[in-house]
């Protein structure tokens, strides 16, 4: 695994960078730079750095000199407990509560607002000294905002989702929607004002008074609004189409790089950002606002990784499905090609760097990563395809891609995903034996009516969310059912800790596969979750499904080998 396992190391050991705000005249980002993934600051006029805080979860904006963010104490299993740091004083202050999934949080003043998930989902609130359980919710729900005595966030039902606004004072919560076919995500909270995104085909983004009701556009032409905010009273917000995205501030387009925004703050002039590339590293740039170009706050190592190209490729159908291609510059045309399939499902692949990917490429293999109905990124209209088809239309986009791509790039096809990636692997090699040379399947699903059983009041939610409350899916779309028709051999690697997608269901997978005498890899990580916070986490990870892909691919030997015969 020596190769491999290098490849991984070396590629989970180039930092990662996300800006999540500014506090004191301190840019506030979070970075894997030392090896997990921590919270740092930057003085921007020193230009000293500090690391804040060791393996945090989540981060919320800083506010009031003050930021909120959570750590996992159960080793992996995302249970969790909101810290707060004063810039200011720098005393940090843990929130006395019981450990919970947290899911969004914001802070305003003294007080941290989040929803946390153990037998229910409920919206929380710290005054400074003790922790108040304010509202239950009967759905999915995350904190996005909170000012003053109101709280912001949004609400989650599957079909659709609204903003909620609770009121501290009142101890009565409120819900918004622009209208019937859209579905609002996220709002941030200004003087009595919300700015928040509505999708379907396409997104606007726009501001509510909250006082009347009414709302105006104040930009729109994007596919997605996934990142927005208040500049002093002006609006910003990261636009996104094709799995690019560029900054507006004030409804004016600012210059940047071809690529992925994943973070965005401001200090007078100039707006700092967090940018990659599917082939170039995170880096921190400095946008000047005037128009004058932008500059290098923190870099990072430039690689050669090969040609980036985006693609449509249409499903029988009819429906298209937006993909990435990475041509390796390691590896020959034909060469082995590995599809990609992202997790979620209601997630992406970006222009954007992935880790994984990265790996790929180095070792000399191209990849398809197609963006399956199921994909947020193209509006709300295409990412609620596949809710109660899971396994379904999503799983035929993959297939399409897959046999439309392998003509013109693979010698021969491998299929990798972790989370949903790993289900929807698991579900192609069940169903669709014969395209595969090799699958590798991480934190896989392989059973949602047992996964459905072992998880928590969120997990729960989402299982009958994503299936559209049909019980009868449960069985027919699980992994588990189609074992029998496999013939790829299989790695399987799994968390041994994780609360998303639980081991047990694994075993039983694997002990099918003894009995049909399938060939077949299996590596279980003992104190690690779904979620990693280390880059020799990802690396440990990693490194099982990249040797077993390269040695399907090239041999102990090196050599590219032809198709399967």
């Amino acid at each position: 695994m020596g190769e491999a396992y290098e490849a991984a190391r070396r590629m989970a050991s180039i930092p990662i960078y996300r800006v999540v705000g500014t506090a004191n005249d301190e840019l506030v980002y979070v970075s894997t730079a030392v090896g997990s993934m921590d919270l740092w600051s930057l003085d921007l006029s020193s230009g000293a750095r500090r690391r804040i805080a060791a393996r945090v979860a989540d981060v919320a904006r800083p506010d009031g000199g003050r930021v909120a963010f959570t750590v996992d104490v159960e080793s992996g299993r995302e249970r969790h407990v909101v810290h707060l740091f004063d810039f200011g004083t720098g005393e940090f202050t843990p929130i006395r509560m019981s450990p919970l999934r947290v899911m969004g949080m914001a802070v305003s003043g003294d007080r941290v607002a989040f929803v946390g998930a153990g037998d229910d989902i409920a919206l929380y609130v710290w005054d400074g000294a003790a922790t108040h359980r304010v509202h239950v919710f009967r759905d999915l729900a995350y904190v996005v905002d909170m000012e003053g005595d109101l709280v912001a966030g949004t609400v989650f039902h599957g079909n659709y989702s609204e903003l909620f606004f609770y009121d501290l004072r009142e101890g009565r919560l409120s819900t918004f929607r622009a209208g019937d076919a859209t579905s609002d995500v996220g709002s941030r909270l200004r003087g009595g004002r919300a700015l928040f995104s509505s999708s379907e085909d396409t997104a606007t983004l726009r501001v509510l008074d909250l006082a009347t009701g009414t709302h105006v556009e104040v930009l729109s032409g994007d596919t997605s609004y996934p990142i927005f905010g208040w500049h002093g009273e002006v609006p910003w917000a990261v636009g996104k189409t094709n799995g690019r995205s560029r900054l507006y501030v004030g409804g004016r387009a600012v210059d940047t790089p071809p690529g992925t925004i994943s973070g965005v703050a401001f200090r007078g002039n100039e707006a700092y950002i967090s940018h990659s590339s599917l082939t170039s590293p995170h880096r921190i740039l400095a946008l000047d606002l005037g128009g004058g170009g932008a500059r290098t706050v923190i870099g990072n190592e430039d690689l050669e990784l090969g040609e980036v190209q985006f693609v449509r490729i249409r499903a029988p159908d009819g429906v298209e499905v937006p993909t990435f291609l990475v041509r390796s510059s390691r590896a020959p045309v034909p060469g082995p090609t590995v599809v990609y399939v992202h997790g979620g499902p209601w997630s992406e692949v970006q222009d954007a760097w992935t880790v994984l990917i990265a790996a790929l490429a180095y070792l000399g293999l191209h990849v398809v990563a197609p963006n399956f109905r199921g994909s947020t990124g193209y509006g709300e209209r295409f990412r609620r395809l596949n809710i109660g088809d899971v396994g379904g239309g999503d799983l035929m986009d993959v297939v399409a891609v897959a046999r439309e791509v392998a003509p013109k790039v693979a010698s021969a096809l491998f299929i990798m995903g972790y989370s949903y990636g790993g289900y929807m692997t698991l579900m192609a090699a069940g169903r669709h034996p014969d395209m595969w040379r090799c699958a590798v399947a991480g934190a896989a699903v392989v059973d949602w009516e047992e996964m459905y059983e072992l998880g928590d009041a969120a997990f729960k939610k989402f299982v009958e969310s994503l299936l559209g409350g049909d019980r009868s899916l449960y069985r027919e779309r699980s992994p588990i059912t189609y074992v029998e028709g496999v013939k790829a051999p299989l790695c399987l690697i799994h968390p041994q800790n994780d609360t998303r997608t639980p081991l047990r269901p694994v075993l039983r997978y694997v002990e099918r596969l003894l009995e049909l005498g399938k060939r077949f890899e299996l590596h279980v990580y003992p104190d690690m979750g779904h979620a990693f916070y280390s880059a020799e986490d990802v690396a440990r990870l990693m490194a099982p499904g990249l040797d077993f892909v390269r040695r399907c691919a090239y041999g102990e030997e090196g050599r590219a080998r032809g198709p399967p015969q």
